[in-house]
């Protein structure tokens, strides 16, 4: 198959959630189709490295460059529309333009397109079959953000929430099918779209990078990791909630204990956990995050606001590190509490739930194997991404049939 991959991120480098599902569907589909990616982007001249990485796997790679913050200064007129704001924070003329072309001179049998944001681009495609990769319903994400807002802010989350929903339902009916990234976004998606042609695809580990002998290195050690892209709310949220309610009760009875924050973008509230106590390190961009989680005792993965799969619990999992989280983090993910994970959704149960781990080698190392065996079984990228290629197929097949699913 020929396959048009739009993104609106550069799916390289595979450092955050959904730049590491777009990554590995485009670098295994590669292997037996050809891709021609599109893709938005916030940075002003993405490096060559990036498209280098990329066109070892696409055919063409097209990066268009998007001013953020003059995209939401145009943003703000439609305030007083019902087009919600992701779509002219995310429109880029150049790309539309080179979209057209693009079209005219090839002859596609798919469009992939990754993320609500991009389906702008081909809503008057009609003679090529469409499959709208949602990840997890956003508008549900942006009902979360209102519920921790205030003011105007507040409204204007409410406002995106519910512009974005109804915009969900005309995608969906444009495209021959949907997907999402677990069963509860599927049905989530189908609460409010009840006839909606909507697929499970889950995210998975890249297995060559699960060293399930990591954790012998760590058994000594009090240091608590957790991962994430810190400008983003919800991690910061995660991360305010840690240090605020539960580290500072685990250093009582742990005063050794460090909370090592791994990941790019520091935002100032963040940073300014350090003032809490010295036992708090921010890392900043690392070039690998199974660096850091072999240095972990143990990942915390405090999330309260969390949709679909998170791709941080499977990889900690993967490296064979003991994982502590909230029910919303693993929501999607085939865990068992207690045998693969400790889950915990308030302060007090999330603390005693570490400092149990960090006192029992024996029931960190039950966890960590456990863990690392569920991986192993049934997260394999290789076995995700050929689920998604059967689901193209099949929509292919159904359109040059004529067949309407």
């Amino acid at each position: 198959m020929r396959i048009l991959f739009l993104t609106h991120r550069v799916p390289y480098p595979p450092d955050r959630g959904d730049c590491i599902r777009s990554f590995n569907f485009i670098k295994h589909l590669s292997k037996r189709h050809e891709i021609d990616l599109m893709s938005v982007s916030f940075e002003k001249n993405p490096s060559t490295e990036v498209k280098k990485n990329l066109e070892k796997f696409c055919r063409n790679v097209n990066i268009f460059p998007i001013n953020y913050k003059k995209n939401i200064i145009k943003a703000i007129p439609f305030l007083f529309t019902k087009i919600p704001l992701t779509i002219p924070i995310f429109h880029s003329g150049d790309l539309l333009a080179s979209l057209k072309k693009s079209l005219s001179h090839n002859k596609y049998d798919l469009i992939y397109i990754y993320s609500s944001s991009m389906a702008q681009y081909v809503d008057k495609v009609y003679n090529i079959p469409k499959i709208m990769d949602f990840i997890d319903v956003d508008s549900e994400k942006w009902n979360d953000y209102a519920q921790r807002a205030w003011g105007i802010k507040r409204w204007i989350y409410n406002r995106e929430a519910k512009h974005l929903r109804d915009y969900e339902k005309i995608i969906e009916r444009s495209c021959q099918a949907s997907v999402l990234v677990s069963p509860a976004e599927v049905s989530l998606f189908k609460s409010f779209v009840p006839d909606a042609k909507a697929y499970n695809i889950p995210n998975g580990v890249d297995l060559p990078k699960a060293r399930e002998h990591i954790f012998s290195s760590s058994k000594e050690n009090n240091r608590i990791v957790f991962v994430g892209v810190m400008d983003y709310f919800p991690n910061i949220d995660a991360v305010k909630w840690f240090v605020n309610e539960i580290f500072l009760h685990i250093l009582k009875k742990k005063p050794g204990a460090e909370f090592l924050i791994v990941g790019k973008n520091p935002s100032l509230e963040v940073t300014e956990l350090t003032k809490e106590t010295n036992n708090i390190h921010i890392t900043g961009y690392v070039p690998d995050i199974m660096e850091y989680l072999a240095k972990a005792k143990v990942v915390a993965i405090p999330l309260r606001i969390a949709r679909g799969i998170q791709n941080k619990v499977l990889e900690a999992m993967a490296a064979g590190i003991p994982v502590v989280a909230t029910s919303a983090a693993v929501e999607g993910i085939d865990v068992v509490p207690g045998h693969n994970i400790l889950v915990a959704d308030n302060a007090k149960d999330f603390s005693s739930n570490i400092l149990e781990l960090m006192e029992n080698n024996e029931l960190s190392q039950k966890i960590a194997t456990n863990a690392v065996n569920l991986i192993k079984e049934k997260y394999a990228w290789e076995s995700k991404v050929q689920d998604l290629e059967n689901l193209m197929s099949r929509v292919v097949r159904n359109w040059n049939n004529g067949i309407l699913e």
